[in-house]
């Protein structure tokens, strides 16, 4: 997968400014940080991870996991040595931002293991210290197109009003902006149809092995 620069090449060779006259690498990389967090919001990472449970502990901190979106679902007690099926999923809340409690009467005696399911944000290798990139091929050039359109949004609202000696008036880049602006957001929905899709065929499946 690409690395920040490639991805800042990228933008910047379909805006049609390789050599960065007209946009920043640096403005780039904030018009995609702003792209990928759209992105992530649509179709995240979906994650896991496997907590040891502390004697008469029912409330975990959640700080390990780095960023993150959503909490999506809780087994426990859970066995990563002889998983049980189906898992239990006892009562749980997200109490704070980064801590969840576990709604069960019997508090756990340390033995036992969490295993948590949650979202979080893409990343890409390069951007805010991240090692790797996690977008798929399209993912890369869904995210390549929304910073494109968030580039030339940026610059029409800077330069409405002014006069400037460039032969692209602010009205060019307002139609511009609108016309990627468009794309981006009809390719947005097009991946959420496809994970709603994708959500509803799993439902079905489970409807019918319980029959």
């Amino acid at each position: 997968m690409s690395t920040l620069s490639q991805l800042i090449s990228r933008i910047a060779l379909e805006l049609g400014d390789a050599e960065h006259a007209i946009w920043s690498e640096e403005a780039l990389t904030a018009h995609l940080r702003r792209a990928l967090e759209a992105y992530s919001r649509i179709d995240p990472r979906r994650l896991d991870a496997v907590i040891q449970t502390e004697a008469d502990t029912r409330e975990y901190p959640l700080a390990n996991l780095g960023p993150f979106l959503e909490i999506t679902d809780l087994w426990y007690p859970y066995n990563p040595s002889a998983p049980q099926h189906p898992p239990e999923r006892p009562e749980w809340a997200l109490i704070l931002s980064k801590t969840f409690y576990l709604g069960v009467s019997e508090a756990p005696s340390g033995a036992e293991s969490i295993r948590l399911f949650y979202t979080a944000p893409h990343t890409i290798a390069g951007l805010d210290g991240a090692t790797e990139t996690t977008l798929d091929a399209e993912g890369e050039g869904i995210v390549v197109l929304g910073a494109g359109a968030y580039a030339v949004e940026a610059r029409a609202q800077a330069l409405m009003g002014a006069v400037t000696v460039s032969s692209e008036t602010p009205g060019q880049l307002a139609a511009w902006a609108e016309a990627r602006m468009r794309r981006f957001a009809e390719a947005l929905q097009e991946v959420r149809r496809r994970r709603m899709a994708a959500m509803d065929a799993r439902v079905a499946v489970a409807i019918e092995t319980t029959l």
